[in-house]
């Protein structure tokens, strides 16, 4: 909080308000600090699948008494070893990723991550592509689906240019964030954004409840 406070004597007066919602929140009254869920230690003491850190590809299985069901699986290089995702970054001293996904809440919320995992919530991205966002995006124009259309149901998230990177900051594409699109498609590999009812930086249950909140996406004929 000493630079991202209201306080900080930074250049940047770094962003007050995310830190007075941490301040109000369950995670704070109970000692989870930003590096809880936006580090990304390799010697984290889990399994390397359940790891943020590293790279994981989310797989459909179709088969009988499987339909709808999906599996994650921890992508290997070819010394068999795990794959470090690519939008890893130093921050003063420390590595962390800004795109936070549900591999990093798990570590404290397992329950509540696997039944997500299985839910149509997780898979609402999968709508890239579909005749209707075809129509949206062509129709309307790109500008209009990315602040429309992935702000529900999540974007596919990616990494700008090398050479358009900045020195010790994230260099996450513009277009596909800040996204909090609850299908969203982390860099990581895995599905969902917990922050689309869970506002960040409160991550509220409360708010997560109130029905105005689901109707922000849930809002008329066409989004049911």
């Amino acid at each position: 909080m000493e630079c991202h406070s209201a306080d900080s004597d930074g250049p940047n007066g770094s962003s007050p308000s995310l830190s007075r919602h941490w301040e109000g929140s369950a995670h704070a009254r109970n000692g989870v600090g930003c590096y809880d869920c936006h580090g990304v230690p390799r010697d984290l003491d889990v399994d390397p699948l359940q790891n943020p850190r590293f790279l994981v590809e989310t797989v459909w299985h179709n088969g009988e008494g499987e339909a709808g069901n999906r599996e994650i699986r921890l992508v290997t290089g070819e010394d068999g070893n795990p794959v470090d995702r690519p939008d890893i970054f130093n921050h003063e001293g420390a590595e962390i990723v800004a795109d936070v996904s549900p591999r990093s809440c798990q570590r404290c919320h397992p329950t509540e991550v696997a039944q997500n995992q299985q839910s149509r919530h997780s898979s609402a991205s999968q709508f890239i592509g579909s005749l209707d966002n075809f129509l949206g995006r062509f129709a309307e124009g790109p500008a209009a689906a990315n602040s429309g259309c992935q702000q529900c149901h999540g974007s596919v998230v990616r990494l700008v240019d090398e050479e358009h990177r900045e020195r010790g900051r994230s260099n996450l594409a513009p277009d596909v964030w800040p996204n909090t699109g609850i299908g969203r498609i982390n860099l990581d590999g895995s599905w969902g954004s917990c922050s689309a009812c869970h506002s960040r930086h409160a991550f509220s249950s409360a708010v997560a409840r109130r029905p105005e909140n689901c109707g922000r996406c849930h809002m008329g004929p066409d989004h049911p």
